[in-house]
């Protein structure tokens, strides 16, 4: 899953849903204005082979590396564009193994199931076309820039851990589309704020909010029928945990997989 749309975070940018940027990218202008003129649904399945997750330690060595976890993540997606937009939404559900079981009793491990915890995490995000809207080419530099548009969108999560986290997220910005012979490259810039739950903590201070923080998407994208992808990821303070105190707050892995445009 090659996450692309305009608007994309960072993260989910490495996923493997391809949507293209433009409603000019993805059918001839003879399609009517009031039909899709692109629509894409994947299937996707990925491999994340060493994961961290707040609150998991390390069984042995440095503690505040936190636990190695392999994660599986099942993927599925959809986008369609019109005249004037572009919208995607997306479901991810990461299982991870035994090292991060569901349902342990913070920090008693050995309270636990025994089995991976699973997650679920839904994406959308949208675009207006700043073409479409004024006019045009009005937002166009030929052989540079195709279209710059606005951006906005939502991420939700829920997890089945004593972390429990349950993030609501919400973008807003702008979405540069540069000109390219096939395919996309776009640049997202736009301002983020998130509510998440950290269920380590004693109550009321549970629930969590994070201060307005500017975010940075770049994306490639190239059509085709299957796609097979490796990415890169990393985080520093994971849902805003201190990595210098909290094991596993810090993670750096590389997953990969495969994905199907199934219609």
């Amino acid at each position: 899953m090659t996450h692309r749309f305009s608007c994309v975070p960072m993260a989910t940018a490495m996923a493997p849903f391809t949507v293209p940027a433009l409603a000019s990218d993805l059918a001839p202008p003879s399609v009517p204005s009031s039909f899709f003129l692109f629509s894409d649904t994947q299937v996707g399945d990925r491999r994340v082979m060493d994961s961290r997750e707040p609150g998991v330690p390390a069984t042995r060595g440095n503690s505040l590396n936190g636990r190695s976890i392999p994660k599986t993540v099942l993927t599925i997606g959809h986008a369609n564009a019109g005249a004037y937009r572009t919208d995607v939404v997306s479901l991810d559900i990461p299982r991870s193994g035994s090292q991060e079981p569901s349902g342990y009793a913070f920090p008693n491990l050995d309270i636990q199931t025994g089995i991976g915890a699973t997650e679920a995490c839904g994406l959308h995000r949208a675009t207006l076309s700043g073409n479409a809207l004024t006019g045009p080419e009005a937002f166009a530099l030929p052989g540079f820039v195709e279209d710059v548009s606005l951006c906005y969108g939502t991420d939700l999560n829920s997890k089945n851990t004593s972390f429990g986290s349950e993030k609501r997220l919400v973008v807003a910005g702008l979405n540069v589309a540069f000109d390219v012979p096939a395919g996309l490259r776009d640049l997202a810039v736009h301002a983020s704020r998130e509510f998440n739950r950290n269920g380590t903590v004693p109550l009321p201070a549970r629930d969590t909010e994070f201060d307005a923080m500017p975010e940075l998407g770049i994306v490639y994208g190239q059509p085709d029928k299957v796609d097979v992808f490796v990415g890169f990821q990393y985080w520093r303070n994971k849902f805003g945990n201190d990595a210098a105190r909290l094991p596993g707050s810090e993670e750096t892995t590389a997953p990969a997989g495969v994905s199907f445009h199934v219609f």
